[in-house]
């Protein structure tokens, strides 16, 4: 769904495009609650500062 937009950006943003549960190849992985994907988002977006500002 992204790919027209992370194309466009690569080179000039670091992107970060999640795979969230229950939707593409995550589609087999149960979605729980939309608070569950917003703190796996924030662990997400805390593991990736560390390695890239």
């Amino acid at each position: 769904m992204w790919d027209e937009q992370v194309q466009y950006f690569k080179g000039k943003y670091h992107c970060i495009v999640p795979d969230l549960p229950g939707h593409g190849r995550s589609r087999e992985t149960d979605f729980v609650s939309i608070k569950d994907c917003a703190f796996q988002l924030i662990h997400l977006l805390e593991e990736k500062k560390k390695i890239k500002r």
